[in-house]
């Protein structure tokens, strides 16, 4: 929320029998009540004088009012909290005019901090030499605080001091100066910089060599390459620490006139390990023509983790010499590189790298290898690098052809589907199964004949489920619910074996229709139990809530329990199928799966199935089953359930019910909601 200086007139003292309204406070009012801020406190004050920070900057009057406000901050009775605050508002916004306010904080180790806060962006010389002065009489972090202050205004007039500081006594003092000097950046802080390089003191060691690549950087960036090149090599010198010959090696490559390929072959051939992976991070950049070819032929020099680094590189540079370089490294004898050489290829590579990574899916024995090479092949892009994918698969012994049909399958090739309806009829089972789950993907309505031609001459019986589920899947692309399970059901008649047919009645209450549902009510009657088992299962679990009806007729007329069970258990699935039902049309139909189910253990889903179902209205149908000891408990189960959901409905039903619930219930939770929700209901 935006705070206008206005909203902290309440925090501030009213003229006594003023009469009108009292005038908006002024910036002096307002920093009187910074002036008491502490940490914890009201910080309405701080965000009315951040907002007049914001507005005086175009209104030099307003500017000049908070100005002198603030600083009378930094020169009164303040807590620290507010000096600093204040400080912040100076170094936005001050001018001279606040330098002595702000000079005074110098003579303070406690507030030298806050002091610097304002001075390092000031624009004003004189806040250098108000810093200059200061430098003799302070000790310590204070006088470190100010060194750094000096580097941040990048005051040239202190370089003189600052060298003379570098070599202080003080640790702390030298550190800084130096890190000041590299800051300011001239051409006498960086020659004050090398004067130091000559005898450094090892206390300040790291800090000369930061400061010293900065310079470097310095006379780079000011086109001076040749003193910057000798500055970065001296170090990249062995006796240098590590990250810094990294970091200087870097550099010259940014410097070098060819992009640092002459430098990258040397270190690659030089024993300094620690430059090595800068080198070859360097190679992915290079302009030079063959480049890629002249550093590939180093593979063979390098550690794997080397290799590896170079692999990426090269990637980088993406040219067709990079990606047969690459390629020659998937058989790689250490794992680890020819499984980045494999999975660099699924991108970089296209139709010509298949037979190499295909290979190792048909001759490789070690399974990271293997799925680093399936992962590539599914990433390789364009039609042809599909078509080299299945020509593959279509000379592949079959372990490797079932691995690579899954690679089909992924990259969704429609154009495999003849290959896979040949391949579901093969002997070896993996085979057969993948091509079953790629013709479910793939397979098209024009396909369904060679799919239920394939079921109808199935091999292995353990086939069956992934040859009917593609049946399925490419019948359900047929939008016409009659028209889908037609090719299904004249296969269905048409054969006499049974296994087959169970296994096509599975398939048509998948698919379903009006004929599809006649047929199956039918094989309820058939001679053969098998038959039979598998029409009232494919009823029970039918897909098409219009066969509710005759479901429910089937199973008040089967003399057989567990067929009543199965086919009452496929009603009441399907009352709560499809769109939404009017809720007289759901309650009629819990209240006849009620009165069809005769046995306890049938009440109890049906009474389950409405507890879910959560209906409203239903309270009614459960009352009368309250009064039956073996049931009492799943109704009151159900009782709490359908009162959580409908709350407002049946409210006197639901009371007596929720009453009886509670003392019914044997869990304590349940009794505890009971109770809960019948005073609610009160």
């Amino acid at each position: 929320m935006r705070i206008h200086p206005a909203m902290v007139l309440c925090a501030l003292p009213l003229v006594a029998g003023a009469q009108s309204e009292p005038a908006p406070p002024g910036p002096a009012q307002i920093a009187s009540a910074v002036a008491r801020y502490e940490s914890g406190s009201g910080m309405e004050p701080l965000r009315a004088i951040e907002t007049l920070v914001r507005e005086s900057l175009g209104q030099p009057q307003l500017r000049d009012a908070l100005e002198a406000a603030l600083a009378a901050v930094l020169t009164g009775d303040s807590t620290f909290e507010a000096r600093r605050f204040a400080c912040q508002c100076l170094a936005i916004i001050g001018s001279e005019s606040s330098l002595p306010a702000i000079g005074g904080l110098l003579e303070n180790d406690e507030t030298v901090g806050i002091a610097c806060l304002a001075l390092a962006p000031h624009p004003s010389p004189k806040a250098s030499g108000l810093l200059l002065a200061a430098l003799e009489a302070r000790t310590g972090p204070a006088r470190a605080q100010i060194i750094n202050t000096l580097g941040d205004r990048r005051d040239a007039h202190s370089v003189p001091l600052l060298s003379k500081l570098a070599r202080d006594a003080d640790t702390a003092a030298a550190d800084a100066a130096i890190a000041a000097l590299a800051k300011i950046d001239t051409p006498p802080a960086r020659e004050a910089i090398g004067a130091l390089r000559q005898a450094p003191r090892p206390a300040l060691t790291a800090a000369l060599a930061e400061a010293s690549l900065r310079s470097a950087e310095g006379l780079a960036a000011s086109g001076d390459r040749k003193a910057a090149t000798a500055l970065f090599e001296d170090f990249c010198l062995p006796s240098r620490p590590a990250h810094l010959r990294r970091g200087a090696f870097a550099a010259l490559l940014r410097l070098d006139a060819d992009g640092g390929e002459q430098r990258i072959l040397d270190a690659l051939n030089g024993p300094d390990d620690a430059v090595k992976p800068v080198a070859i991070a360097g190679v992915a950049s290079l302009q030079s023509d063959g480049a890629s070819a002249r550093f590939a032929s180093k593979m063979a020099d390098l550690y794997p983790g080397q290799q590896i680094l170079m692999i990426g590189a090269l990637a980088s540079r993406g040219d067709g010499a990079a990606r047969d370089a690459i390629t020659a490294h998937i058989g790689n004898t250490n794992r680890d590189v020819a499984v980045a050489a494999i999975r660099t290829l699924g991108t970089l590579g296209d139709a010509s790298s298949v037979p190499a990574i295909a290979d190792v899916v048909i001759e490789s024995t070690d399974t990271e290898r293997i799925d680093a090479a399936l992962m590539s092949l599914g990433q390789l892009r364009g039609t042809a690098s599909t078509t080299a994918i299945l020509d593959a698969a279509t000379a592949a012994p079959p372990d490797a052809r079932a691995r690579l049909i899954g690679v089909l399958i992924a990259r969704r090739a429609t154009g495999a589907v003849p290959f896979l309806i040949q391949q579901a009829a093969q002997d070896n089972p993996r085979v057969a199964a993948s091509a079953f789950r790629g013709l479910a993907r793939l397979a098209e309505p024009k396909d369904l004949p060679a799919l239920l031609e394939l079921l109808v001459n199935l091999r292995h019986t353990a086939l069956e489920d992934d040859a009917c589920g593609a049946v399925v899947q490419v019948a359900r692309r047929i939008a016409n619910r009659d028209v889908r399970s037609e090719a299904i059901l004249a296969t269905y008649r048409k054969t006499g074996a049974v296994p087959v047919r169970c296994a096509l009645l599975r398939a048509l209450s998948q698919t379903a229709g009006t004929r599809a549902l006649d047929a199956v009510l039918a094989a309820l009657d058939d001679p053969d139990p098998r038959i039979r088992d598998a029409a009232s299962r494919a009823l029970a679990n039918w897909s098409d809530r219009s066969a509710a009806p005759a479901i429910l007729a089937r199973a008040g007329s089967a003399s057989d329990a567990t067929l009543r069970i199965l086919l009452l258990r496929g009603y009441i699935r399907l009352l709560g199928l499809g769109a939404e039902q009017p809720q007289k049309d759901v309650l009629a139909g819990y209240a006849l799966a009620l009165q069809l189910a005769s046995r306890p253990d049938e009440k109890r889903m049906v009474i389950a199935a409405l507890s879910a179902s959560g209906v409203p209205g239903a309270l009614p149908l459960l009352a009368p089953l309250l009064d039956d000891p073996a049931l009492q408990e799943e109704v009151a189960i159900a009782v709490v359930r359908i009162a959580r959901a409908n709350p407002g409905a049946d409210r006197e039903q639901a009371r007596s019910l929720l009453s009886r619930a509670a003392s019914i219930a044997k869990d304590p939770a349940q009794q505890r909601e009971a109770r809960e929700l019948l005073n609610k209901l009160k």
